[in-house]
């Protein structure tokens, strides 16, 4: 991901370089009308812009007025000017990223767990939702900004990207077959949807009907994957009674349907590490506690790994199941639970830094021992991104679950425990998260005025007592209830607080490309395209393709039309919050990658069953070839 943000970033350098020899940009590109008044500024003498600026009132929503930080704070740069925008846009882009996840998805992880949903739908909903966050926040702020054709462009643009580049390079990695039905299921959902984008442009509308028949579609595709894997998971069950009772369990392989191993693989061996549930302390009595928190959901693998998250819960499981060959050994049912009275494997001690406070803001340089050069530049970049995440969004990721586990069993079968959890500093880290995490909850949510600060900071130092009287003591008599309160605190107050954070970004993203498209003559289309699709799909195309090389293609792919078809229906889901029918032109750009989209999804139905339900390294070969040769086409029509 970091070497794709920085091609990112290069890509746009270059813009600059290619326009930086005159001092007003070649105006060959067609002018963006989103604001009319604006646009003339291109025209204007070089010393003139300024202030033209701000007799127009050009200004853009959101923290920073980006007109003026063009053309008047950084004016002196003349067209390299475009720099320190693109550096802001690529921070916006990383702090997306940062934020779902390392914040927003585990934090979703956790809410369904205490709500119990069933994995496959708390996959399908609450994870999908949090992997494709980016999108679908991006896509808000495009059609609230009245950038419709913006949030359309990006949309089909990152799902070509998608379908093409991420697909296309899995295969070429791995060659792998894909299950029929899955792949006619999809494949239809993804028609239906793209059916009503394409109906929208060739309207001039986003119509409310649409939009409530995009909800529906995602709903019907959520509901069929749900039932798919129930009946599937049934099926195996009574396999796996008959076999039973007939007394035919062998050291060997299960004969007859039971030597389905992607069937078996996909309902019971996705959690063959020790990965708990987050509904880690919801325990009434000790031994209830234990067995739930030591739980191991069969996770359906083909929502939950659409984004980073998914990828960092499966690395582990993955390199453990990449070297099982041949066939699958099953004796029994195995038990989701385990014996409370076995011991818990022992943590390998974390390095700790040598100031506690330093530690608590800063964990990421307790590895800076180990880290190579490239990733030392890499943490110093992204560091204020991180710090401030740090001290304003709570969240429970699965290492200190696991910790927490283990300090439970420790507690409740040792007579002298030790915890292995620092949960002083945790302490601290939370009301620290509590109180700045609270007062920025009210700036985003709430108007800029001193009725509202005073307000904020009474409400956040409210919290902040509360948490400190809450958090309990390791081992005190309240710890197991008290603790799990915490948990599921810091999960929902991190879940609110990474949505305000991704708003932020996404909002200011959108308002980035707004200028850039006035300053080079750059239409929505090619960007939404390029940046804006690009910005949003390189954490997919990074997990979708480790997942791969560590031997699960399969997954990779099922993850590739998850994630697009959430963020395309969310579109629907947007307009119906927002309100009213909102303008579309089907223009040449959009209709290039329209029919790109649509060419991409005929030829994957033609060859794919051709081919005997095998993608393999020539079909992926053609599917980039399809986003180069789109791209490219785009971009001769955009310069035309």
């Amino acid at each position: 991901m970091k070497s794709l943000y920085l091609l990112l970033s290069s890509a746009i350098a270059v813009t600059a370089l290619v326009n930086a020899s005159s001092e007003t940009p070649a105006p060959f590109f067609p002018v963006n009308a989103t604001f009319p008044e604006c646009s003339d500024v291109i025209h204007q003498p070089h010393s003139q812009q300024c202030q033209f600026i701000k007799d127009n009132n050009c200004t853009s929503d959101g923290i920073t007025n980006y007109f003026e930080f063009y053309y008047c704070r950084y004016s002196f740069l003349h067209s390299w000017a475009i720099i320190p925008l693109a550096l802001r846009l690529l921070g916006c882009f990383l702090l997306v990223c940062l934020t779902a996840s390392e914040y927003l998805c585990p934090n979703l992880y956790t809410i369904s767990k205490f709500l119990r949903l069933p994995d496959t739908l708390a996959g399908l909903t609450l994870l999908a939702f949090g992997n494709s966050a980016p999108d679908v926040f991006g896509t808000y702020r495009a059609i609230q900004s009245d950038a419709m054709n913006l949030a359309v462009a990006e949309l089909t643009g990152a799902s070509l990207f998608i379908l093409t580049v991420v697909v296309g390079t899995i295969a070429i990695v791995l060659p792998f077959e894909i299950p029929k039905e899955l792949f006619l299921r999809d494949c239809a959902m993804y028609f239906a949807v793209f059916f009503l984008v394409v109906l929208s442009l060739m309207i001039g509308k986003l119509l409310t009907i649409i939009c409530i028949l995009l909800v529906l579609i995602y709903a019907v595709h959520v509901g069929v994957a749900i039932y798919s894997h129930s009946k599937k998971k049934a099926r195996i069950a009574k396999l796996l009674r008959m076999q039973r009772s007939r007394g035919q369990y062998s050291d060997g392989v299960i004969p007859g349907d039971l030597n389905r191993n992607e069937d078996i693989d996909e309902i019971y061996l996705d959690g063959i590490a020790s990965l708990p549930t987050i509904d880690d302390l919801d325990l009434e009595q000790i031994k209830q506690e234990v067995d739930d928190v030591r739980e191991l959901p069969s996770r359906d693998l083909n929502a939950a790994t659409v984004g980073t998250f998914g990828l960092k819960m499966l690395l582990h499981d993955l390199s453990e199941h990449s070297k099982m060959k041949g066939s699958i050994l099953l004796v029994s049912e195995r038990p989701l639970t385990v014996d409370e009275t076995s011991p818990v494997m022992p943590r390998e001690p974390k390095q700790v830094l040598a100031h506690p406070w330093l530690d608590l803001l800063f964990p990421q340089f307790r590895e800076w021992n180990d880290l190579g050069l490239y990733d030392r530049a890499y943490l110093i970049i992204t560091l204020p991104l991180q710090f401030m995440l740090r001290i304003t969004t709570p969240s429970r990721d699965e290492d200190t679950v696991e910790e927490i586990i283990n300090d439970i069993h420790t507690f409740t079968y040792d007579d002298n425990p030790v915890p292995t959890f620092d949960y002083a500093q945790d302490k601290n880290l939370t009301i620290i998260q509590t109180f700045l995490g609270t007062l920025f909850l009210w700036y985003t949510l709430f108007s800029n005025s001193w009725t509202v600060i005073i307000v904020s900071l009474v409400v956040a130092s409210f919290a902040l007592v509360a948490v400190y009287n809450v958090y309990p003591p390791y081992a005190s008599a309240h710890f197991i209830a008290n603790i799990k309160l915490i948990n599921y605190y810091t999960s929902f107050l991190g879940f609110i607080i990474s949505i305000c954070w991704i708003s932020l970004a996404a909002d200011e993203i959108i308002n980035i490309l707004h200028v850039i498209s006035i300053v080079y003559h750059l239409s929505e289309d090619i960007l939404g395209l390029t940046v804006f699709a690009l910005g949003n799909s390189v954490g997919d195309f990074i997990s979708n393709y480790t997942i791969a090389s560590m031997g699960k293609p399969m997954m990779a792919f099922s993850a590739c039309f998850g994630g697009p078809l959430l963020a395309i229906c969310s579109t629907g889901l947007s307009g119906l919050i927002l309100g009213g029918d909102y303008g579309l032109k089907f223009s040449p750009t959009l209709t290039i990658i329209c029919v790109a989209l649509f060419g991409t999804l005929l030829f994957l139905v033609y060859i794919i069953p051709k081919n005997h339900w095998r993608i393999d390294k020539r079909i992926g070969t053609i599917l980039v070839s399809i986003w180069v040769v789109t791209c490219s086409l785009s971009i001769l029509v955009e310069i035309k």
